[in-house]
């Protein structure tokens, strides 16, 4: 190998290198933010389990209830999550109803 070729590739190896520790910083800096930021979403945000919880039904009550679509349902990476205002907001509306 040539000289050329080997400057060329210790600038790439370097390269590589520091593409890592820089993405190494981005993941450590978008962690702590969400960290931050993401408690008080995550709080709010509840999964199918939650609900059925907080409603004390069973399964077959529940999927009854959200084909219903009384309660927003928001679909995130194939699993399903509803804000616990709106679902606060949707029992408040439909009790008195």
């Amino acid at each position: 190998m040539n000289k050329h070729a080997q400057k060329t590739m210790q600038l790439l190896e370097k390269t590589i290198e520091l593409l890592e520790k820089l993405n190494q910083r981005f993941e450590n800096l978008s962690t702590n933010l969400l960290d931050r930021v993401a408690p008080p979403l995550k709080d709010q945000l509840l999964d199918n389990t939650d609900l059925k919880g907080i409603l004390k039904v069973g399964d077959t009550k529940f999927f009854q209830l959200k084909r219903s679509t009384i309660f927003p349902t928001y679909r995130l990476n194939g699993k399903d999550y509803y804000l616990e205002n709106e679902i606060l907001e949707a029992i408040r509306i439909h009790r008195s109803s």
